[in-house]
C-alpha cells in the first residue's frame, strides 16, 4: 500500500540473476532464471472508497524500465487517499533452496 502523496513511479523491481524479464500480452510479468520461471499476474490496483468497504479499480500495468528492472505505471487516482498495488505470484517452477532468499525494499 502506498500512503497518500507517495509516488508509484518510484517503485522498482530488480531481478538479479534473471536471464529474461518480459511482460506478456495480458500484462503479466514473466521472469526466467535458468530452468525456472515466475509469473506475476498483472497488478490489481485499487483504492478503497472513503467510508465504505468498496474498492475502486485503477488502471495500471507493469513497465520494463531497463534490463531486469520493472516499474509500475498507474492511471488517474486520488492522490489524497492510499493506493493499493497488488501483484500476485501465480506460479514458480522453482523458488529457493540455498537459504539466501530475500525480499529487498
Amino acid at each position: 500500500m502506498l500512503q497518500p502523496g507517495a509516488d508509484p513511479q518510484a517503485i522498482r523491481l530488480q531481478f538479479q540473476g534473471a536471464s529474461k524479464v518480459r511482460i506478456s500480452p495480458e500484462g503479466d510479468l514473466l521472469v526466467n532464471a535458468g530452468d525456472s520461471q515466475i509469473i506475476q499476474k498483472k497488478p490489481f490496483i485499487y483504492q478503497n472508497e472513503p467510508g465504505t468497504s468498496k474498492r475502486r479499480q485503477i488502471a495500471g500495468r507493469f513497465t520494463l524500465l531497463a534490463k531486469n528492472v520493472v516499474g509500475v505505471s498507474v492511471g488517474k487516482y486520488d492522490r489524497a487517499q492510499p493506493l493499493v498495488i497488488d501483484p500476485a505470484v501465480v506460479y514458480g517452477t522453482y523458488i529457493g533452496g540455498n537459504g539466501t532468499d530475500q525480499v529487498m525494499p
